[in-house]
């Protein structure tokens, strides 16, 4: 910044008007760039995928469960303990990938730990009571 110093009446000795001097390439306006909203993409990414991740925990947990008890002695013990199984694997992949979304994007922290476990309590008995029905049929 440059100060130009002029006197031009009584008590305007010291003082001055600045001005700037910058370059013609600076002075010009950017050219407009399209930009991806950064922020609304991770917001939507980390909904949805708390909306999908409970339930591909269950189905995944699911087929670890049937695979873990597929040589189960009695099958009056094989529905109980699918669903134990499934119970004790569903819970903490939950909790994992909820964990994991919920800092893709923190302002939706909340939103996503409460969609994703609110799925998770839906879902949960209804893939736990279709699993425990799979293993009875399976004995039939």
């Amino acid at each position: 910044m440059l100060v130009e110093t002029f006197s031009t009446g009584p008590y305007r000795d010291h003082a001055g008007t600045p001005f700037a001097r910058v370059p013609l390439a600076a002075a010009q306006e950017p050219p407009l760039r399209w930009s991806v909203p950064t922020g609304t993409v991770r917001s939507a990414l980390a909904i949805v995928g708390a909306l999908f991740a409970p339930l591909l925990s269950l189905l995944v947990s699911a087929a670890t469960a049937e695979a873990l008890t597929r040589g189960a002695g009695a099958c009056a013990s094989g529905a109980d303990l699918m669903c134990g199984w499934l119970l004790l694997l569903s819970g903490p992949s939950t909790g994992a990938a909820l964990l994991v979304l919920s800092h893709v994007h923190k302002p939706t922290r909340a939103t996503v730990w409460w969609l994703g476990i609110s799925i998770y309590l839906l879902a949960c008995p209804f893939v736990c009571l279709l699993v425990s029905f799979a293993a009875r049929l399976a004995c039939v």
